[in-house]
C-alpha cells in the first residue's frame, strides 16, 4: 500500500512530476484490502503519517523517497478499503489518510459496493468544481420495466444517468422529463454492461427543472444499480461534526451549511441519522475464541491480529453486533442558514456515520462521518466496526454520499 501511494504522489508531486501540467486539484484514489503486510507501509509518527519501512513486513525492495508526511506533499487521497482486511487497525489509518490530506474514505466488507464507491469517490474528486452526485440507488427488476425518478432543480447544464448490470444480463434505458420520451435529445453511450445518458442543458426544449424519470427494461430478477449526476454551479452543502477529537462519552454534534451560491437556504426540514456501532470490534475479538485452523486464506505475513479479524468476519452470529445501531435526530436552523443538532454521547469507540435528509428548494449533498476510539487493549488487536452509508435527500431527490472522517477518541 505504501509503496503505490509514494509512487502516485511522486507522480503528481510538484513541478518535477511526469503529471507536473494538471490543475491545482489534484487526487489519488487508494484501493486497498487495508492489509500492509509489504514494506515500505503508511504508519502514524510523531511527524503524522509518513512510508517509511516497518519491523514485520516483508520488504519489497521498494526505497522511501519520500521524506515528509504525506499531508505536505498538496494532494487529496480518497481511499477505497473492501474486505475483511479494513475491519482491523488499518482502517484506522485509510480514515486518517484521507481526513489529513482532505480526501473522503469509504470501507465497506461487500465487494458489490465498489461500483457506488468509484461513482461516489470521482465525484468527491471533482467537488472543487461543480459536478454533484445527486442519487446512487440499487434494486431488482421485479417486472419487466422499472422506473428510478430524479427531481432536478431549475438551472442545471447537464444531467447524466448511468445504469450498470451484472455481466451476462442485459437491460435497457429510456429517459423521460415531465412524461415526454427525451432520449433521442441527449447522447447514450452502451457498453456490454452499463448505458450512460448524458444530455446538456437547456437542449432545444427540454429544461434543466421537474422530474427526470430513468426506466428500465429487461428479464425480471436483473440486479441493476443508477446513478444520477448534475452540474450544479450554484448550490451547495457540507457536512461534518463539530469537532474531530472526540473522547468516549462525548455528545456529537453534527453540522450541515447549505448555500445557494453567497446566500444561506433557510427554513429547510432537516434530519440526521447516526449509524453508530453496538460493540467494539476489540472487545468482540477479545472475547472470540482463537482456531487453530482458520476457516479462509489470510495474505502472506498478515498480523496477528489481521488473522484474528478475518475469522471474526466469517462467523455468522457475530454480524448481528458488527453491524450499526441507527439513531435519527431532527437539525435546527441557527438563522443563518447552519442546521445542528447535538446527539447522545458516544459511549463506544468505532466509526460513527452521519446520513442526512431534508425537505429543501435546491440540489446540494454532505454527509460525514467520524470514528471514536478508545485506548489499545492488551487483549485485543483491533478495533474499527463497519460504517454505513449516507444519503441526503430534498425536495424528494436523493442525493448520496458516504465519507469517514477521522476523530480520535480519548479517555
Amino acid at each position: 500500500m505504501g509503496g503505490g501511494l509514494q509512487s502516485a504522489i511522486l507522480q503528481l508531486q510538484g513541478t518535477a512530476g511526469p503529471l507536473q501540467g494538471v490543475g491545482p486539484n489534484r487526487n489519488i484514489v487508494l484501493f486497498t484490502d487495508g492489509l500492509q503486510n509489504v514494506n515500505p507501509v503508511v504508519q502514524q509518527t510523531g511527524q503524522g503519517l509518513m512510508i517509511a519501512d516497518q519491523t514485520g513486513p516483508v520488504d519489497a525492495g521498494i526505497p522511501t523517497q519520500l521524506t515528509q508526511p504525506i499531508s505536505t506533499y498538496g494532494v487529496r487521497i480518497h481511499t477505497i478499503g473492501i474486505g475483511p482486511g479494513v475491519v482491523q487497525p488499518s482502517q484506522a489509518i485509510l480514515e486518517t489518510i484521507a481526513t489529513g490530506t482532505g480526501g473522503v474514505s469509504r470501507f465497506d466488507t461487500d465487494a458489490s459496493a465498489l461500483q457506488q464507491f468509484f461513482v461516489m469517490t470521482l465525484m468527491d474528486a471533482l467537488n472543487t468544481s461543480s459536478p454533484q452526485l445527486l442519487a446512487y440507488r440499487r434494486g431488482t427488476l421485479a417486472g419487466e420495466e422499472t422506473v428510478e425518478a430524479f427531481p432536478v432543480n431549475a438551472g442545471i447544464r447537464k444531467v447524466v444517468l448511468e445504469l450498470n448490470w451484472p455481466r451476462g444480463a442485459s437491460l435497457e434505458l429510456r429517459v423521460e422529463k415531465d412524461g415526454v420520451d427525451v432520449t433521442k435529445d441527449g447522447r447514450v453511450i452502451a457498453g456490454p454492461f452499463y448505458r450512460i445518458f448524458a444530455i446538456d442543458l437547456p437542449a432545444s426544449s427540454v429544461q434543466a427543472g421537474s422530474e427526470w424519470r430513468l426506466k428500465i427494461r429487461g428479464r425480471p430478477g436483473v440486479a441493476y444499480q443508477a446513478a444520477a449526476i448534475v452540474d450544479d454551479h450554484r448550490r451547495a452543502a457540507r457536512a461534518r461534526f463539530a469537532r474531530r477529537d472526540y473522547r468516549v462519552g462525548d455528545a456529537l454534534e453534527v453540522v450541515l451549511d447549505l448555500r445557494d451560491g453567497a446566500q444561506a437556504m433557510r427554513e429547510a426540514t432537516v434530519t440526521a441519522t447516526v449509524l453508530r456501532p453496538k460493540d467494539s470490534v476489540a472487545n468482540l475479538l477479545a472475547a472470540y475464541p482463537a482456531r487453530a485452523e482458520p476457516p479462509v486464506r489470510h495474505e502472506p505475513a498478515a498480523s496477528a491480529g489481521q488473522r484474528a479479524s478475518a475469522q471474526l468476519l466469517q462467523d455468522e452470529r457475530l454480524w448481528s453486533r458488527i453491524l450499526p445501531a441507527a439513531t435519527t435526530v431532527r437539525l435546527q436552523d441557527d438563522g443563518k442558514g447552519t442546521y445542528r443538532a447535538t446527539l447522545p454521547a458516544a459511549t463506544v469507540p468505532g466509526i460513527y456515520t452521519r446520513s442526512s435528509c431534508g425537505s429543501l428548494r435546491a440540489t446540494a449533498w454532505a454527509t460525514t462521518s467520524a470514528p471514536t476510539r478508545a485506548p489499545p487493549s492488551p487483549s485485543a488487536s483491533a478495533t474499527a466496526p463497519r460504517p454505513g452509508k449516507s444519503v441526503i435527500s430534498r425536495m424528494g431527490a436523493t442525493w448520496c454520499r458516504s465519507s469517514s472522517r477521522s476523530a480520535p477518541i480519548r479517555p
